[in-house]
């Protein structure tokens, strides 16, 4: 191989190395530099010493954590995103419940695209985080179409994950609120014969089966 040849096969080299760097470690790092910053502010209750956060703040600093580009790492963020904001509708009181819709509208804009699309990166734990914030906005408001919704994502991922306990559990859950015994009793008994050991459904299913009431879990939010 000839000097001339020589040193453009290294700056062709060179240029790959330059790419594979930019894409497979600037970009990914750039992203999540991006979400280490938009949970601390959100930690923190804003930016600037503010106290507290708007909502089109909180989905802001996520959108801009989002448009960051990087080859990997999105499905990460909108799970991260997703697993926020069911802490917050669980955790925060007296959020009214139109703000709530609203942020569940702007996960499902990001989350049930990868739901459909039947892939991505632990694609199965998408059902359960959206599951999660439709029952927390059920136990806060005790509006059944919420808990509708929850359940519709509990069953699809069970068919996906037969065993994953967040399905089975959140199904619980949500029987229990309704006051529906029947299905309770039936996830119930699911549950116990996945993992016998677990005392606190044993004893829902003696109390099921025995008659008496139990008492939903969650209560509403003024």
């Amino acid at each position: 191989m000839d000097q001339e040849a020589k040193k453009i096969l290294s700056v062709i080299i060179a240029a790959a190395m330059a790419g594979v760097i930019y894409y497979g470690s600037y970009l990914p790092y750039s992203k999540s530099a991006s979400l280490v910053n938009t949970m601390n502010v959100l930690q923190s209750g804003g930016g600037n010493g503010s106290q507290g956060i708007t909502l089109q703040e909180f989905e802001d600093y996520f959108i801009s954590t989002l448009s960051t580009p990087s080859p990997v790492g999105q499905y990460e963020v909108i799970r991260q995103m997703d697993m926020t904001i069911g802490s917050v509708l669980a955790n925060t009181p007296n959020i009214p419940e139109a703000s709530a819709v609203e942020l569940a509208n702007f996960a499902l804009k990001y989350t049930q695209p990868i739901i459909d699309s039947g892939t991505g990166a632990n694609y199965v734990q998408n059902f359960s985080t959206m599951g999660d914030i439709y029952r927390e906005m059920g136990d806060a408001y005790k509006n059944r179409s919420f808990w509708d919704t929850a359940l519709k994502y509990y069953q699809e991922g069970l068919i996906y994950s037969p065993r994953r306990p967040q399905f089975l559990y959140g199904e619980l859950s949500i029987y229990l609120s309704e006051g529906d015994k029947t299905n309770a009793l039936k996830v119930a008994r699911k549950i116990l014969a996945y993992w016998p050991d677990d005392s606190n459904t044993q004893k829902i299913v003696s109390q099921l089966e025995s008659g008496l009431s139990l008492t939903p879990a969650g209560s509403p939010k003024k």
